[in-house]
């Protein structure tokens, strides 16, 4: 692949991460809904490290991006 290729991957998991995890992690530990406020722990636990591995394969695509 192109190395602008995969600088829009980087750039397509950031708005993942921006506009998915980010809000659903706020709405998780908002929630007091009864099917969510019991499995918090577990969920924010999921959520965080989804978020977390679509960053580390924005800043991966980022980084082979900018190879030479």
């Amino acid at each position: 692949m192109s190395k602008v290729a995969y600088k829009r991957l980087a750039i397509f998991c950031v708005i993942i991460t921006a506009f998915g995890a980010i809000p659903e992690i706020s709405r998780i530990m908002t929630s007091n809904a009864p099917d969510i406020a019991p499995q918090r722990t577990y969920l924010t636990i999921m959520v965080v490290s989804i978020t977390c591995g679509i960053l580390y394969l924005a800043f991966y695509f980022w980084r082979k991006g900018t190879k030479k």
